[in-house]
């Protein structure tokens, strides 16, 4: 699997894990629809289930405690759960509230309003012990999974009602809650008010950099708040449907003050978002900047100009991310060194993130033939650097704007199974019958292959082809007849049982013979590459390649550019 390489092991658990799974909790006893919310650490496991919030060890499966909802009002019942040193921060619900929102299945086996239920209380309590430390009651619910934050000491929260719930609850005429909308930071280990902010849009996933110091709170495309009700500007009445690109809002508060820091209004923000350093990267793969707001970017590997940058992510579930790799469904974006994107083919993890890295190991523990089958089992991947690593670099549908940008270095890899990047930084971009780059291939009716004997750029390419264009300025301008020059090599293999005299051409770049009489078989045999290296070429527009045969049809394997 790409560059990576199967292993799987038999688990032993050392005693009796059936006690973990001798409960069962009614459906509006659970914090989501689609099951149980629980956290694991070393020594113990912990699950919310209904009135109980259960510890088990880890080692064992032994049940350590079963600790009952606080006595703060009738029927509460636990929600989600964060860790945060010795402190269990915990989230209670009423099941009323999911019986009038109307809570249940979508079909995908989440409830209708996104798993985004209002929870009515946080608490925090000792992790080994059980004893609630403080408390807090929420004026609309605080928002359920990522509308809960910790980092630098601190709790961040949001505290407002979800439009779906809303409907329902005025429904069932529930008597509603004057407040607004909020954001607040609390002490974690007193519950006291640091400080809050009203939000005027709907704000249901934050995300804390403790490095920066910034709260990351986004409003997918814009849902405001006026007179006590949600309003969704991006609603098209010509389509009677909300319209998922409408630009959005997206807020940075500084962790400490609750001050705006920057505030955006350019793109549709897809939550949930990932904060990596200074880096953002949205449910869609599109980058951002932390520190402004502002598209993210990095150095082109074509033109070694800054470039903005995204990847194409597939799949119904969001990402995950660790310092080298962002993870989704059954597929990987090569973050380190910036390769593309590589799908894991011939598996189906489910609609659950279960691509999980760590420890060097890439976890599966959701793989199986279907999502909605029940043939699951787990596997994990280990890093196979010998293997090869094949990716698709422009998977995003970012396009060339601003200045014309001509190409540095690249190299054009024909009939190769993807792109890849070389150990001397060198993109090197797919060629082939279903994807050509943005190189123009004359006749059409031409003949690919993949070899690989020896070079893998040498090791595929194309039989028969006689004009070659590719463009040397990227830009959405294609009128550049500037000079360059710029060193060419060409890669040729003989991938068949070709004798010398069998297959000859000559090639010439910007109408000008450069290369006579190529055998390959004459000059290196058969299966094994050679490489042509001309400098000082110059290029006016286009670089314009033409092979001309004298004797079978043409082949090559591979351009590669250097500017001068």
């Amino acid at each position: 699997m790409a560059a990576w390489a199967s292993i799987r092991r038999n688990i032993r658990f050392r005693g009796n894990t059936n006690p973990a799974f001798k409960f069962d909790v009614p459906p509006p006893q659970r914090c989501r629809a689609s099951g149980f919310n629980f956290v694991s650490l070393p020594d113990a496991i912990y699950v919310a289930a209904g009135r109980k919030l259960l510890r088990f060890d880890l080692e064992t499966g032994k049940q350590l405690s079963a600790w009952p909802a606080p006595d703060l009002e009738p029927d509460l019942c636990w929600g989600s759960l964060r860790i945060d040193g010795d402190r269990l921060v915990a989230t209670l619900f009423r099941p009323q509230d999911l019986i009038d929102a109307q809570a249940g299945y979508d079909g995908n086996g989440g409830d209708w309003a996104g798993d985004r239920m209002p929870m009515a209380w946080l608490v925090v309590l000792d992790r080994h012990a059980g004893k609630v430390e403080w408390k807090r009651k929420a004026n609309w619910g605080f928002v359920n999974r990522s509308g809960i934050a910790l980092g630098a000491g601190k709790i961040f929260c949001v505290d407002l009602v979800m439009p779906g719930v809303l409907k329902k609850w005025k429904s069932a005429r529930r008597t509603l809650p004057e407040a607004r909308p909020m954001l607040y930071a609390l002490d974690i280990a007193s519950g006291k008010e640091i400080w809050s902010q009203a939000l005027d849009v709907r704000v249901k996933n934050i995300a804390y950099s403790e490095e920066r110091d910034l709260l990351l709170a986004p409003c997918r495309n814009l849902m405001v708040w006026k007179d006590g009700e949600w309003r969704d500007l991006s609603f098209d009445i010509r389509r009677g449907k909300t319209n998922r690109n409408a630009p959005g809002k997206m807020l940075a508060f500084q962790g400490s003050s609750g001050k705006i820091v920057w505030q955006v209004d350019s793109d549709a923000y897809f939550d949930p978002h990932i904060v990596l350093h200074d880096l953002i990267i949205d449910r869609h793969g599109v980058t951002y900047d932390l520190r402004t707001g502002k598209r993210h970017q990095r150095k082109s590997s074509l033109t070694g100009q800054p470039e903005w940058w995204s990847f194409r992510k597939s799949g119904c579930n969001h990402l995950i991310a660790c310092e080298n790799l962002v993870t989704w469904r059954t597929a990987f974006f090569d973050l380190e060194h910036q390769s593309g994107v590589c799908s894991l083919t011939g598996m189906d993890a489910g609609c659950s993130p279960t691509l999980l890295p760590a420890g060097g190991i890439l976890n599966i523990p959701n793989f199986g033939t279907h999502h909605k089958r029940n043939r699951m089992t787990a596997m994990a991947l280990v890093h196979r650097p010998d293997n090869q690593l094949w990716t698709r670099y422009f998977s995003s549908r970012e396009g060339y704007e601003g200045e014309p940008a001509p190409i540095r270095q690249a190299g054009f890899n024909f009939g190769a199974p993807g792109d890849r990047i070389a150990d001397d930084g060198t993109l090197w971009l797919q060629v082939a019958q279903q994807n050509k780059a943005f190189v123009t291939v004359q006749p059409k009716e031409v003949e690919w292959f993949q070899h690989y004997a020896g070079s893998w750029i040498a090791g595929s390419g194309i039989i028969g082809v006689e004009t070659i264009r590719i463009p040397v300025v990227l830009s959405s301008k294609s009128n550049d007849n500037t000079s360059r020059h710029y060193t060419i090599r060409l890669y040729f293999f003989e991938p068949e049982n070709r004798q010398p005299g069998q297959r000859v051409f000559d090639v010439q770049i910007e109408g000008k013979t450069v290369l006579s009489n190529v055998d390959i078989s004459k000059e290196a045999g058969i299966q094994k590459a050679i490489v042509r290296e001309l400098d000082n070429v110059e290029v006016r527009g286009p670089l314009d390649i033409r092979l001309v045969p004298k004797a079978g049809k043409t082949i090559l394997s591979g351009i590669e550019l250097r500017r001068h």
